[in-house]
C-alpha cells in the first residue's frame, strides 16, 4: 500500500481508472464481512485510505474527476459514506449503522473520524483560497485585466488537477455537471429495461441530439450498458440508418475481415434471430467492403464469409 501511495501521491494526473479501481478494491476490504478480511487488514486498509486521504487537493480533485464524470463512479460521495458508517469486524456494513457508536470506539472509527475532519480543513482551506482569489481578482479587474475562469477539462483517462483555484469550475457548472450525471444513470437504469425510452428520455432533457451519430456515441461511450440491449437496439428494422450510423462509427481501413468483425461484436451482444443477424452483417459487411476493396469481388462475398465465421463459432 505504501508503493500505491507513492505512486498516486506523484502519477494520479495519469493514473484516473487506475485509481478509481484501487479505491473501489480499498472500500470492499473495509466493508467486507468475510471471515477472510481479519480486521487488521481492514484496519491497514482504512489506514491506507486515510494517507491517501491526506494529500493536498486530492479530496476536490475525487470530486471533480470522479463525481462530476459521467464515465466515473461517485467516489467521494461513496467513501465519505463508507467514512461515516461503521466498519468494524463484528457487523456487517450496513447504511443504518453509526460510526461512532455510544458503545465503544474501535480504531477504525478513530481513522475514519480523522478522515472526515481531514474532508473538512481542505473544505475550509478552499475556501479560503477561493475568497482570496477573489479579492485578488478584483484587485487585477480595477488594473483592467481580465480574470474569467477557465474552463478546465474532464478527459476520461486523465484527472484534472486542483492545485490552482483556477483549475475548479464555478459551483453552478458542478451542479450541472452532477445533474448531468444523474440524468445519465437514469437514462442507463432505463436502457437496461427498455431502450426506445431511455434514448427519448435523454432527448426529452436536452442531452441528445435527433441524429444518429449522437444516439452511436452515447451507445459505444457509456459504461454500464447491456450488451444485449445494445444489439437488440441497434438491429431494429426500422431504423436502418441507425445500423448504419453504428457500423461506420468503426474504423475498418486496411483491417482483416475477421478481426475487423470482432472488433465490432465485442460491443453488444449478437440476437440470437437468424433474420437479425443478416440484417446486421449486411450493414457491417457492405461497410467494411468500401473501406477495403479486396480481397474480395463483392460486398456479397463478404457477407457470406461474415456469416459463415458466426455460425461457426455458433456451432462450434
Amino acid at each position: 500500500m505504501n508503493a500505491c501511495f507513492l505512486l498516486f501521491e506523484s502519477m494520479r494526473s495519469h493514473l484516473k481508472f487506475q485509481l478509481e479501481m484501487y479505491l473501489s478494491k480499498v472500500m470492499e476490504l473495509i466493508v467486507s464481512d468475510s471471515m477472510r478480511v481479519p480486521y487488521d487488514v481492514k484496519e491497514i486498509a482504512l489506514q491506507g485510505l486515510v494517507q491517501l486521504w491526506r494529500i493536498p487537493g486530492l479530496v476536490t480533485e475525487l470530486y471533480l474527476n470522479y463525481d462530476c464524470d459521467v464515465h466515473c463512479s461517485n467516489l467521494f460521495e461513496d467513501i465519505t459514506k463508507l467514512l461515516s458508517k461503521d466498519s468494524s469486524d463484528t457487523e456487517v456494513y450496513t447504511p443504518a449503522k453509526n460510526a461512532f457508536p455510544v458503545t465503544g470506539l474501535h480504531s477504525t472509527h478513530v481513522l475514519s473520524l480523522d478522515a472526515l475532519l481531514t474532508v473538512l480543513e481542505s473544505v475550509e482551506a478552499h475556501c479560503h483560497t477561493r475568497i482570496m482569489a477573489a479579492q485578488s481578482a478584483d484587485q487585477t479587474d480595477k488594473r483592467g485585466s481580465s480574470g474569467n475562469w477557465r474552463k478546465p477539462q474532464i478527459r476520461p483517462n486523465r484527472m484534472v488537477s486542483s492545485q490552482s483555484t483556477q483549475d475548479i469550475p464555478p459551483l453552478e457548472v458542478l451542479h450541472a455537471r452532477k445533474q448531468e450525471k444523474q440524468v445519465y444513470q437514469q437514462a442507463v437504469e432505463l436502457f437496461n429495461q427498455k431502450p426506445k425510452q431511455a434514448i427519448a428520455y435523454l432527448k426529452q432533457q436536452g442531452y441528445l441530439d435527433e441524429s444518429n451519430t449522437a444516439v452511436v456515441s452515447f451507445l459505444k461511450d457509456t459504461p454500464k450498458l447491456s450488451k444485449a440491449f445494445i444489439g437488440e437496439y441497434i438491429s431494429r428494422k426500422d431504423n436502418p440508418a441507425l445500423t448504419d450510423a453504428y457500423m461506420r462509427s468503426f474504423n475498418f481501413v486496411g483491417t482483416r475481415l475477421d478481426v475487423a468483425l470482432r472488433m465490432v461484436l465485442e460491443t453488444f451482444r449478437l440476437p440470437g434471430e437468424s433474420p437479425v443477424i443478416e440484417f446486421l452483417i449486411e450493414h457491417f459487411s457492405v461497410y467494411w467492403f468500401e473501406s477495403n476493396n479486396e480481397p474480395f469481388a463483392n460486398a456479397d462475398a463478404a457477407f457470406t464469409l461474415c456469416y459463415a465465421i458466426i455460425m461457426l463459432n455458433v456451432y462450434r
